[in-house]
Parts: C-alpha cells; sequence; structure tokens
C-alpha cells in the first residue's frame, strides 16, 4: 500500500486523535507530577486536595478520557463532512482552493511566494 492511508478522513482522523493523544498525556502526566510535589513537599489548600483527589481517582478519570476520545471522534467526523473535506474537484477542472477562498489576487500571491521562493510581490 506504500504507506497511504485509504481515505482522506483517515489522515484527518489521525491527526486528530494523535492531537487529543497527547493532550491527555500532558493531563495525565501534570497530575502524577503536581501530585509528587505536593506529597514531597507536604502542599495543602484547596488546589492541592484537589489534585490530591484527582490522583486517588485515576479510574473514574479513565472513563473521562474514553468520554473525551468518543467525543473527539465524533465532532472530527462531523467537522470532517460538514467542511466538505472530502470533496475533490473534478478531473481535468481549473478549480484552485485558494483561489475559491482567498480571490484571484491572493492567489497570485501564494504563487509567486511558492514559484520564486524568497521574493515577495512588491518587494523587488
Amino acid at each position: 500500500m506504500g504507506g497511504r492511508s485509504p481515505s482522506p478522513f483517515a489522515d484527518f482522523n489521525n491527526l486528530t486523535i494523535t492531537f487529543i493523544s497527547v493532550l491527555v498525556a500532558l493531563l495525565i502526566g501534570g497530575i502524577e507530577a503536581l501530585g509528587l510535589v505536593a506529597e514531597q513537599f507536604r502542599l495543602q489548600g484547596p488546589f492541592w486536595r484537589s489534585i490530591d483527589a484527582l490522583n486517588d481517582n485515576f479510574g473514574s478519570l479513565g472513563y473521562l478520557i474514553i468520554a473525551i476520545f468518543v467525543a473527539t471522534w465524533l465532532v472530527s467526523m462531523a467537522v470532517y463532512r460538514l467542511r466538505r473535506l472530502d470533496w475533490e474537484p473534478p478531473a481535468g477542472s481549473a478549480f484552485s482552493p485558494v483561489k475559491t477562498m482567498l480571490g484571484d489576487r491572493a492567489q497570485k500571491r501564494v504563487l509567486s511566494i511558492h514559484v520564486v521562493g524568497t521574493t515577495l510581490p512588491g518587494r523587488g
């Protein structure tokens, strides 16, 4: 298969789920680290009590994480479909997504930046 995803939605979904995975890992790691800091320095207060409570109830936090992944997948699918990211122009058409989104003048600027490289329009 050459390492290519079977569909553009798979690529979009993989990117979204990977992003959420990183956020969840940072959240869990942050809670664990804050719990260790609170324990080592015997920190008190409402914030530190809530961190201690989260550390004591990681099983319940797991259900929340599963719900986050399911909700993210559903939102990802909805955005993909509603934004029509699966639409492709007809073969042989002169369709340009840059021209459609930004207008003809913006398309010329984008092309001049990409074709010329370092030369920007109107700057020499």
